[in-house]
């Protein structure tokens, strides 16, 4: 299904829009026959806001016509006396473009601005596209390199158009076998959530051990308006945890937050990976410790599974 969406930054001067087309749009716009594999064809393009409509409708034009193969060229055998030839006939295909307003076709002296807005159609040939307009997306931060048994993971992500809170996550351990489906399935924007959690964060098990681990987001404002789906696998699986740890005593001091008119402060010295990530430490200041337990990647883990269970309302470092 084609789809366009445009996202109109506050302190931007370019609109940006972003287009994916189906291959049979672009036939039945040529007038050439439709097939039944029909297939995806992406663009984006950023024009500025106080630009005429016209200059976004030509340029995309133009990409569409490159997709098209370039001005497709027909060869065509033609007979002569002495030889048989063959030349290259250009084919101008002229794709016509519309926006509507309210099923009125626009004026393309209209600026971009007022002529890309949410309810507007794009008019492709025959196919009519809805527009939507600053529809909430979502950008995944890679999972971490070290993901251990018992230690929770939190999605680091960048909204645009919706907040953080309002964004639904979705996490699953899976088998290695199924990592190069589930690959295949983000790359062609098919990510099955059977089987998944959602949840804030995922703190894998036992029988996690040795999975890789997928984390899905649907960007979301307010309760119907949704954006496409993200999703990022780990580059490793899940790893054998350091199994009971000492500030778990401590926390059984701390099972409930602090009473009204009182409050907990949890204070906390953070050993900064420029110090711990230098041979110098490795070999001398820590070399009681085996190096892959000084990144930053390893301790991270443990810090937040330490913060998060103290229930204190103020942390400082």
């Amino acid at each position: 299904m084609s789809s366009v969406s445009v996202k109109n930054f506050e302190n931007d001067e370019r609109l940006h829009i972003h287009l994916q087309l189906t291959t049979n749009v672009l036939l039945s716009a040529c007038a050439a026959p439709s097939t039944s594999n029909s297939s995806f064809v992406k663009f984006t393009l950023s024009r500025l806001k106080t630009e005429e409509l016209k200059l976004a409708i030509d340029r995309l034009r133009l990409n569409l016509n490159k997709k098209q193969s370039k001005k497709s060229k027909k060869k065509v055998k033609t007979q002569s006396a002495e030889t048989l030839k063959t030349k290259e006939v250009e084919d101008e295909s002229f794709i016509p473009i519309e926006i509507l307003h309210n099923g009125t076709v626009l004026d393309q002296t209209v600026v971009n601005e007022l002529a890309w807005v949410d309810g507007a159609l794009l008019k492709v040939g025959d196919e009519k596209i809805l527009i939507s307009f600053n529809t909430p997306c979502v950008q995944l931060d890679k999972l971490p390199a070290t993901i251990l048994e018992g230690c929770p993971l939190f999605p680091g992500a960048q909204v645009d158009f919706t907040t953080q809170d309002q964004c639904q996550f979705f996490w699953k351990a899976f088998d290695k076998k199924d990592i190069d489906k589930i690959k295949m399935q983000i790359s062609r924007e098919t990510v099955d959530l059977e089987g998944t959690i959602q949840s804030d964060s995922f703190t894998p098990q036992s029988n996690d051990v040795g999975k890789y681990v997928l984390l899905a987001c649907i960007p979301q404002r307010g309760h119907t308006v949704k954006g496409k789906l993200e999703a990022v696998v780990s580059n490793v699986a899940v790893t054998k945890g350091p199994g009971f740890c000492p500030f778990e005593t401590r926390h059984k001091q701390t099972k409930s937050y602090s009473e009204s008119g009182s409050f907990r402060v949890l204070t906390y010295n953070l050993l900064a990976e420029v110090y711990s990530d230098t041979d110098f430490s490795r070999d001398h200041l820590f070399h009681y410790c085996p190096p892959e337990f000084l990144t930053m990647d390893y301790r991270k883990h443990l810090l937040l599974k330490e913060i998060v269970a103290k229930d204190s309302g103020r942390h400082s470092e």
